[in-house]
């Protein structure tokens, strides 16, 4: 068995990953266009694409390393159970190592924008 049996696999992994965050995201978005119609504001002040493609990659990255922890042998079929598993881990897992390690900067106060742009 060499390294190249399990590209598929990990690629098949990663989709599944991505699709876990996929639809954490669409969840976020549901939830960023009523704050942003609540508040009367355009959607594009309340997004943030880098926030977004970082969430996306940790989900492909988690998806990965899953299916790799849940498949043993590249020549196994995946089954049901395992699919719906590594979709779940690539929308809690992103969750948890976003909450984990803090990964993004606060957002910064008026005060701290005001003297940004003075000094």
């Amino acid at each position: 068995m060499i390294a190249l049996d399990y590209l598929p696999l990990i690629a098949m992994g990663g989709i599944l990953g991505l699709l876990g965050q996929s639809i954490r995201t669409l969840i976020g978005l549901r939830k960023t266009v009523q704050i942003a119609a609540s508040k009367e504001s355009t959607l594009s002040k309340e997004l943030d694409f880098r926030r977004l493609l970082i969430g996306l990659f940790i989900g492909l990255v988690i998806g990965c390393l899953s299916l790799l922890l849940i498949q043993q042998a590249p020549d196994e079929p995946l089954i049901g159970n395992n699919i719906v598993a590594i979709i779940a881990i690539g929308y809690a897992g992103t969750d948890a190592t976003e909450g984990l390690f803090n990964i993004y900067p606060p957002p910064k106060t008026k005060r701290q924008q005001n003297s940004d742009s003075i000094g």
